[in-house]
């Protein structure tokens, strides 16, 4: 039986009615216990680490004792108790023996760390698995907008805005059947490509400006029952709330399905002011001593069926609340809300869809960095050359970003695949010189100039913030997951700490006419191919602004007369070029 057959029977009382904390009093914890007619509270730590057990015959033996009411729970709680370890094989019939043998009704499920994550019910264990209630998402999706024209075609990196809902909803394992209802003709020519989602032809006088969302969805549910198609729980979803994420309506069909709502919706925390409320007129305490107000965001919400019919409203009966956090509660209603809203789905699409840079499989063997990088090699044109004997060309190479760090008021620098050490040892000593290399080989030389660290930068240990200027020159192009180390740079940089990126363009001129011919292609350890666009967004997504962009060319020992020549042949490999090579420099934002 599987894990999510056994969790529908499982306490369906919110879990939190259960909790107390060990400071509370004995009269807190009876009126606890009185208002939820329960028998037994669970005792736990602020984590939620189970401490003890407490009844109502434990508060009252205690007050025989001579307590008082105002007396802390903890000098009454049992501190030994039966509980279970989440992930125990065969959980179901162990807690049915514990129950048997202990003549207990209640048993805590405990995490690794003895956090209390759930608490199983005998009566719940008796009744079996309950079928699973089939859900059905119902987006209504007009094709007029008064504040936007078509708002829902809106083209968002390459999508239409419904697109993406209606894909949050399909990507959603506990909705069974997704149902677009629309009058738009244009609307069902988008949803073409959608060939699982059902299009319910709405009436025209259910889709003028005064229309309610409500009067659609109840329309779409006497469609989907003529049809044949039943549904226990119906999850409303706005295709102006484009930022929601499959694990946000699950958690909101949970509340239902689960947890025994009969509706629910998604809440803002809000710490504001309001005026008319008695807290604007008095004097402001501290956001972190305020206790927030919740107010509904408009993504979606879930509700049992026969209630909503009966009611024909979102929300009836006991209400369930589900947190979603800024900025995916954002609707759009405004112009102003598309540009905000669009700017973090580009951020958002850009991560999930991968297209910061193009990956390429790498035919370099696992050392590719020990004797055979740093040794003799073959360049694009066929040169045999000795990378152990061209320190002063890297020197020469390295002049812009030199420069640039000269005009630095100096600090803590770690050069970021440093190699041999040449940036380590050309900066002035008004910087504290550190540097990571993976071959030990390169590694040992550059120890000469800085302290350096042979690995990967993961495993260096260094403190977060400790940099006040990173250089990653030429090292982008050769990780596999360069978000990754990103991450790790962003955190060992202080705040407002620079950062000095170099790659290849691999989308630039030169790159386009030779295609296969790049010269930059030649090293299999490039893996990570940026273009001068992607970078910029690479960057600026994962918190960095761009000060300025460089390419190095015309002062460099490339620009001659030989390479200038070259491009005019247009065979073999591709010469050296402007635009070759780029160089962004960065701050921490």
């Amino acid at each position: 039986m599987t894990d999510s057959s056994f969790h529908s029977r499982r306490l369906q009382s919110d879990l939190s009615l259960l909790l107390i904390s060990d400071g509370i009093s004995l009269g807190e914890a009876l009126r606890k216990l009185s208002e939820t007619s329960e028998r037994i509270l669970f005792v736990v730590d602020p984590d939620r680490r189970l401490l003890g057990t407490v009844t109502d015959g434990d508060i009252r033996r205690g007050i025989l004792r001579g307590l008082e009411l105002d007396a802390a729970v903890g000098l009454v709680m049992r501190r030994e108790f039966r509980s279970i370890r989440s992930g125990t094989p065969g959980l179901e019939e162990k807690a049915k023996n514990l129950m048997v043998s202990t003549r207990i009704e209640k048993i805590p499920v405990l995490d690794d760390r003895g956090r209390i994550t759930e608490v199983l019910e005998w009566a719940e264990l008796l009744k079996g698995p309950h079928p699973k209630p089939r859900t059905v998402a119902i987006i209504p999706a007009r094709g007029g907008s008064k504040s936007i024209p078509l708002k829902n075609l809106k083209l968002i990196m390459g999508k239409p805005l419904l697109a993406y809902v209606v894909e949050t909803c399909l990507h959603t394992p506990e909705i069974d059947k997704v149902v677009v209802s629309t009058e738009s003709g244009r609307i069902r020519d988008v949803l073409r490509d959608f060939p699982e989602v059902v299009l319910v032809d709405r009436p025209k006088d259910l889709a003028r400006d005064e229309s309610t969302s409500e009067e659609a969805v109840l329309h779409a549910l006497e469609e989907l029952e003529k049809a044949g198609e039943e549904f226990e729980t119906v999850l409303f979803a706005q295709a102006t709330s484009p930022l929601s994420e499959p694990t946000d309506f699950s958690l909101l069909i949970a509340k239902v399905n689960e947890d025994g709502y009969d509706s629910a919706a998604f809440v803002v925390e809000d710490y504001g002011f309001f005026f008319g409320l008695d807290d604007v007129m008095t004097p402001r305490v501290p956001r972190q001593m305020r206790t927030p107000r919740k107010r509904e965001a408009g993504n979606a919400w879930a509700f049992r069926k026969d209630g909503f019919l009966r009611h024909r409203c979102r929300l009836f009966g006991d209400v369930g609340l589900c947190s979603i956090a800024f900025p995916k509660n954002l609707e759009i209603d405004s112009y102003e809300d598309l540009v905000l809203t669009e700017r973090l789905l580009q951020v958002r699409e850009r991560k999930k869809r991968g297209l910061y840079y193009r990956r390429r499989e790498s035919r370099a063997r696992e050392d590719a960095f020990e004797e055979g990088y740093w040794g003799r090699v073959e360049d694009p044109d066929g040169r045999v050359r000795d990378r152990m004997e061209e320190r002063e060309q890297r020197l020469d190479d390295l002049g812009d970003i030199l420069a640039y760090i000269s005009t630095l008021p100096g600090g803590r620098l770690l050069d970021l695949g440093c190699g041999t050490g040449e940036l380590l040892s050309a900066v002035s000593d008004k910087w504290e010189v550190y540097g990571v290399e993976l071959s030990a080989k390169a590694a040992d030389v550059a120890s000469q100039h800085g302290r350096v660290f042979t690995g990967r930068l993961r495993d260096a240990g260094f403190a977060k913030d400790h940099f006040d200027l990173v250089v990653m020159n030429h090292v982008i192009e050769h990780l596999p997951r360069p978000e990754e180390e990103l991450g790790l740079v962003y955190g060992l940089l202080r705040p407002g700490g620079a950062l000095i990126v170099a790659t290849p363009d691999f989308d630039g001129a030169m790159a386009g006419r030779y295609k296969e011919r790049y010269r930059l292609l030649h090293d299999q350890t490039h893996v990570s191919l940026f273009s001068r666009i992607s970078l910029r967004h690479f960057l600026e997504d994962h918190g960095f602004e761009v000060e300025k962009e460089e390419f190095p060319f015309f002062e460099t020992r490339y620009f001659t007369r030989e390479n200038l020549l070259r491009l005019l042949d247009g065979n073999g490999v591709s010469p050296p070029f402007w635009g070759s090579f780029m160089t962004f420099y960065c701050r921490k934002k």
